[in-house]
């Protein structure tokens, strides 16, 4: 073997180890970013100008066989005045939502919703206390207010918005509307109740 040679050969592993390392360094990236994105299953998130009343989680859910359509959502006021407001209706694209349950939002306490099938699978009550927290405003030791209790109301709407897309969702309340673009959600099937056929389309179950 020349010295030639070997120095080529040399080289080429040199190379190869040093792409490996930067494929590593890529890959490595990459998750770190993913870690950090929100994914958009979690919905939808704004506050009001005022910061004191917050959305979170907001999606909204297409009709399906088990439920209408719906919107879910985790309505929190977090006033420091401890101001009580009310909700007073949703709406979605300009169509309205109906909304079962106590709209009541007292100071530091949070309305969660959802369709009516969620809801019951929640085992939810009406209203939740957390016992260990006083009336009004409570601080953690970071200076954040504390969500002292949580209402559970469920949503229905006769709307058929596209999964995938995103539609315009407004919360509407006694001093106020918060808006915002929220992702419509789709419907995942239960296991066993679907199968893709040999040229690859979804086939319901019980479909012929």
């Amino acid at each position: 073997m020349s010295l030639k040679s070997a120095s080529l050969r040399s080289g080429i592993a040199i190379v190869a180890a040093g792409s490996a390392l930067a494929l590593s360094a890529c890959g490595a990236g990459q998750i770190s970013q993913t870690a950090n994105q929100v994914p958009a299953v979690d919905g939808g998130a704004a506050n009001a100008e005022d910061n004191n009343i917050t959305l979170r989680d907001v999606s909204v859910q297409p009709k399906t066989d088990d439920h209408d359509g719906a919107v879910a959502f985790a309505l929190s006021n977090i006033d420091p005045t401890n101001t009580e407001r009310q909700l007073r209706r949703i709406s979605v694209d300009g169509h309205q939502v109906k909304v079962h349950g106590n709209k009541d939002l007292k100071p530091q306490c949070q309305i969660v919703g959802n369709n009516e099938k969620a809801i019951e699978a929640m085992g939810a009550n009406d209203v939740h206390t957390n016992s260990s927290a006083s009336e009004g405003a409570k601080a953690d030791p970071n200076g954040e207010s504390r969500i002292n209790c949580v209402s559970y109301v469920h949503t229905s709407f006769d709307g058929t918005p596209t999964p995938g897309t995103a539609v315009n969702v407004t919360f509407t309340l006694n001093n106020g509307e918060v808006s915002m673009k929220a992702p419509v959600a789709a419907s995942v099937p239960e296991a066993g109740q679907t199968y893709r056929d040999k040229e690859g389309v979804l086939k319901d179950e019980f479909s012929n």
